[in-house]
């Protein structure tokens, strides 16, 4: 996805015009583009019970990790350290957080910074990476998301 796609699909993800939405990602997807596939990760029609949108999430965010997508891996590592709707494994969160940040993933890099610091007890190691993450990261922030 162009940058202008991505800022505009923000933009009726932000405002809650989840039609134009639609709209925009429908000839995405067609493309294959991972992007869009992932931001329809998150939406349902409304047919699926909360059990079955969870599961539907977190297969689509392993088959999205699988073609190396970083936003998925990303993603499916707070899945992991929180237990949300996969087991909790925080030997998984930290490869996939290590696989995220290999790939270039700016809040990885951050969030496996500041996992460092924490285990070593490196005091300020984390530091250089929070602009970096925030200044660079265009993603919406989702709650639903991380």
């Amino acid at each position: 996805m162009k940058k202008r796609e991505l800022k505009r699909c923000v933009q009726l993800l932000e405002s809650g015009e989840m039609n134009a939405l639609e709209n925009e990602l429908r000839p995405l997807l067609e493309e294959g583009d991972l992007d869009a596939r992932y931001l329809t990760t998150f939406f349902s029609d409304g047919s699926e019970t909360g059990e079955a949108f969870d599961a539907r999430v977190v297969a689509e965010l392993s088959a999205l990790t699988e073609l190396r997508y970083p936003n998925a891996i990303y993603t499916l590592a707070w899945r992991y350290y929180h237990g949300d709707d996969v087991e909790m494994d925080r030997l998984k969160f930290k490869h996939y957080l290590e696989a995220a940040t290999l790939l270039g993933h700016l809040g990885a890099r951050r969030d496996l910074a500041i996992q460092v610091e924490v285990e070593l007890n490196w005091k300020g190691f984390a530091d250089p990476f929070e602009d970096e993450a925030g200044l660079s990261d265009e993603w919406p922030k989702m709650s639903l998301v991380l």
